[in-house]
């Protein structure tokens, strides 16, 4: 709703001053937690040169978009939590409305390069690293950047034909490209007779799975309901439209979250990262070890310990 050079945000909390400070610290730590762990995984990949490989390149690029996500969406909820303004003004709407739509795009794009990467990997594992090179993967990152700020700058302000054609470009055709990659990993795991090679595809598969479903349907229904939903006179169905757009403040934190438990290089990776900053714990377990040897006891490596 527009106010003079702002607008009144409808789908908002409304609630007393006890809920919405219980829903402020919920978000808050939300927040910290997810821009914490996404720039934690960012920093371990960049220190790590083993994991400097193409399915990694990727992977940045989706958490990149969810720190975007998560730094635009975040704080004028939470100004809204903390002192119930509804007001915002018309440059702000424009940028985090901007802001948002990159969010969205560069995922939907993200998940689409991803799963033409694991496709080639699966069906094609001896011809991957001449197919998947760290520069094509570099160069398909930047080509989904170029693509979402050259469809998002002409109009921030989502006409109809604009709107549309954008719903194509970021939503259809990208489910089109992973609905075909998924097929032909399918049919491969149903050909070949090798269990090895269907476990390693399933686990693979999983994990992007995980992700596409969790954006796909947080999409869904943060866009599907407001649109079906249009009373505004109660305030329980102004709570439900904004409790449903809210979750995709969800995937900014679930993507880190399933690469984390799914991705057994990465958590090793991360581990001996973490051993290289404080190697005294590991030194002092060592010395403990040392000291527990009986004094005049030869060690196993023939020298005598005092």
């Amino acid at each position: 709703m527009e106010l003079d050079d702002s607008f009144i945000m409808l789908g908002t909390f409304e609630a007393s001053d006890g809920v919405r400070m219980f829903a402020f610290s919920l978000t808050l730590l939300l927040l910290v937690v997810t821009v914490t762990a996404n720039l934690l995984v960012l920093a371990i990949v960049a220190a790590r040169t083993q994991l400097h490989v193409p399915m990694y390149v990727f992977m940045c690029n989706l958490l990149v978009a969810d720190v975007v996500g998560g730094a635009v969406s975040f704080p004028q909820q939470l100004y809204v939590f903390l002192t119930g303004d509804l007001r915002i003004s018309r440059a702000s709407c424009i940028a985090q409305m901007f802001w948002i739509n990159v969010f969205v795009d560069l995922e939907s794009l993200t998940l689409a390069a991803m799963s033409l990467d694991r496709y080639v990997a699966i069906c094609h594992p001896l011809r991957y690293h001449a197919v998947v090179t760290g520069r094509r993967a570099l160069l398909a990152v930047v080509t989904t950047w170029f693509i979402t700020v050259a469809v998002l700058v002409p109009d921030t302000k989502v006409q109809e034909i604009f709107g549309s054609s954008a719903l194509f470009v970021f939503i259809a055709l990208p489910l089109c490209v992973i609905a075909y990659t998924y097929f032909r990993i399918i049919r491969a795991c149903k050909r070949t007779g090798q269990s090895e090679f269907k476990r390693k595809a399933v686990h693979t598969l999983l994990t992007h799975f995980l992700m596409l479903a969790m954006f796909f349907v947080a999409c869904f229904v943060s866009t599907m309901v407001p649109r079906l939903v249009k009373d505004y006179q109660y305030s329980q169905i102004k709570n439900l439209r904004c409790g449903v757009q809210l979750v995709t403040f969800i995937i900014p934190i679930a993507n880190v979250s399933i690469y984390f438990v799914r991705n057994k290089k990465l958590r090793r990776e991360m581990v001996k990262c973490f051993k290289q900053i404080n190697p005294r714990g590991v030194g002092r377990s060592r010395s403990h070890k040392v000291c527990n040897i009986s004094p005049g006891k030869q060690s196993p490596h023939g020298e005598i310990v005092p």
